[in-house]
């Protein structure tokens, strides 16, 4: 060590092997965790095409509390294809206004089910595999949704439509 009245030099400490890999490492997962949080965030952008406003009007409606979610079981059936057959695995979950809206929604999910097998068995795989083929099959599932609900409002509770899996083979 060196006095502060003395005029050598302090040399610093040797820097440890592997520091710069170490470091290296975390830029580099830094860069990683950027990448996917802005390709998340561009998916998003895209997949919404600004019907993100149409996702909230509950909250524009003053609802208040967090909505509840209420999955239905996952819904498989034959569609029809340009060649021959296909089957179409969807996964659906209702978003709902309150947890007693949802209790209320559960009364009727043998109807609601049956509702979306019928709606859904009647696409066709081309209509599906786009985009507006999809959001168009949201609405019409939100429709069917809200059917068999009694109530006099036109949500009737269930504020929206999510797909959890949907798979054409």
């Amino acid at each position: 060590m060196a006095d502060a009245k003395s005029k050598e030099p302090v040399e610093a400490a040797p820097a440890k092997k592997g520091s710069g890999r170490r470091r290296l490492l975390v830029i580099g997962g830094a860069v990683a965790l950027v990448a996917i949080a802005g390709g998340g965030a561009g998916a998003w952008y895209f997949l919404a095409g600004g019907n993100a406003t149409e996702a909230a009007p509950a909250q524009a409606q003053g609802r208040k509390g967090p909505p509840q979610y209420l999955p239905i079981d996952t819904l498989t059936v034959n569609i029809q294809g340009g060649e021959g057959d296909h089957y179409l695995q969807l996964g659906v979950t209702l978003q709902t206004t309150d947890a007693k809206t949802s209790d209320r929604i559960k009364q009727y999910l043998p109807v609601i089910r049956n509702a979306l097998l019928l709606l859904v068995s009647a696409k066709k795989a081309d209509e599906l595999k786009t985009h507006d083929g999809k959001a168009q099959l949201q609405k019409e599932i939100l429709a069917a949704a809200r059917a068999p609900l009694p109530g006099d409002g036109p949500e009737k509770g269930v504020d929206g439509v999510l797909f959890s899996s949907f798979v054409i083979q």
